[in-house]
């Protein structure tokens, strides 16, 4: 997918600014596309006010964006967690409509996914060549 945005967070406008908060942009990897001023930023939950404990994980996020509303985006920056000064007022999904990954297998059985992405020829040809090695497995699976 490649920095496709899958998850938009809108954080709370108060009505005393005149703009609402830039969107904060995130990947099927859960890493800021755009919306931070410090990149790179992975998002890993939404916490209540004042605190860094989770009360909702972004992978749980993914299945039921409410679980954020009203509270706050939390992040790993720099190595550090850090909590979003304003709390998300909503928070959509982006479904993965036409999304392929390849998934190669070793002769050990060990997993390989070398591409995800809108191209299924691309993944076609990935896995042809993959799949012609001795011992190699390789598939072309829709992400859904």
């Amino acid at each position: 997918m490649n920095g496709r945005t899958s998850l938009t967070i809108y954080p709370a406008h108060d009505e005393q600014t005149l703009l609402p908060p830039t969107p904060i942009l995130v990947d099927e990897h859960y890493f800021v596309r755009a919306g931070l001023e410090q990149l790179p930023a992975r998002l890993i939950g939404f916490s209540p006010a004042g605190a860094l404990a989770i009360t909702a994980w972004v992978h749980d996020v993914f299945r039921a964006p409410e679980l954020a509303r009203d509270l706050y985006p939390t992040f790993i920056i720099a190595g550090r967690v850090q909590a979003y000064p304003i709390p998300a007022a909503r928070v959509t999904v982006r479904e993965p409509a036409g999304v392929v990954q390849v998934v190669i297998t070793d002769p050990r059985g060990k997993r390989y996914r070398p591409y995800l992405g809108e191209d299924r020829d691309i993944a076609d040809r990935i896995a042809a060549a993959w799949g012609s090695h001795r011992g190699y497995s390789a598939t072309v699976q829709p992400i859904t």
